[in-house]
């Protein structure tokens, strides 16, 4: 499970994280989509796919 979709999490202000959310889940995953991708590239020792920006 991703951290930032964990159960219970709250905001700076207080406020339950609204990880249910269709948009934040959509968030979450996109996110970790991006650091996989990072993290392929930079075991590869690519700098330039570790620099690219979609």
């Amino acid at each position: 499970m991703d951290l930032i979709l964990t159960p219970g999490r709250v905001c700076q202000n207080g406020k339950p994280v609204t990880s249910q959310a269709a948009d934040f889940q959509k968030f979450a995953r996109d996110m970790r989509a991006a650091g996989l991708a990072v993290l392929q590239a930079a075991r590869t020792k690519n700098q330039e796919k570790v620099s690219d920006r979609k």
